[in-house]
């Protein structure tokens, strides 16, 4: 008798839980649709705008363009970083606590100072950078004095507004005859 609750139970949790997904795909493409349509009309109104101009184009060269993935801008360069948090505010109304930082550091480097050279110049909290990785050998060529920094925001919709927004600078550069 318990075997059989049991197999009737998955059976049940099974279809439910199928139902369940169902729903939330058709949730989250409602949501994608919404954010595109709301990017279009976002884009007309603000393209005029160098910030946004440049926080896109900070994206297109040091962002991940991926659909699948957060949000995320990897760069050795601190203004990249806080051009593109700026931007992420103003235009896609990312709360600071939103924002989350990791670097990527030589060995020799001190963590606590990279950290804090990296918050001051973002404005950043030291408390949002986590998880920097370390790596074992100290490249000859390159002084990357302060590591490399990675600035993630963990959502998808907006990834897809940003997408759409790179996407319509990019047929308005084309358009207007300057690329």
């Amino acid at each position: 008798i318990t075997a059989e609750n049991v197999r009737r139970a998955t059976r049940e949790n099974v279809k439910r839980l199928s139902l369940l997904n169902k729903a939330k795909a058709s949730e989250r493409l409602r949501r994608y649709a919404e954010a595109e349509q709301s990017s279009r009309t976002e884009f007309r109104h603000f393209k005029r705008d160098p910030l946004f101009a440049a926080g896109i184009v900070s994206y297109s060269c040091c962002g991940d363009k991926n659909d699948r993935s957060p949000i995320r801008l990897t760069s050795t360069d601190v203004f990249q970083h806080a051009l593109f948090i700026r931007f992420a505010k103003e235009y896609l109304g990312v709360s600071s606590e939103q924002i989350r930082c990791w670097l990527l550091l030589y060995n020799d480097l001190n963590e606590e100072a990279c950290v804090r050279y990296w918050s001051l110049r973002t404005k950043l909290k030291p408390t949002q950078f986590y998880r920097s990785q370390h790596i074992s050998q100290r490249a000859k060529n390159v002084a990357l004095q302060h590591g490399t920094g990675n600035t993630i925001i963990g959502s998808t919709v907006l990834k897809k507004k940003l997408l759409c927004w790179l996407e319509l600078l990019q047929k308005e550069i084309l358009k207007s005859g300057h690329g």
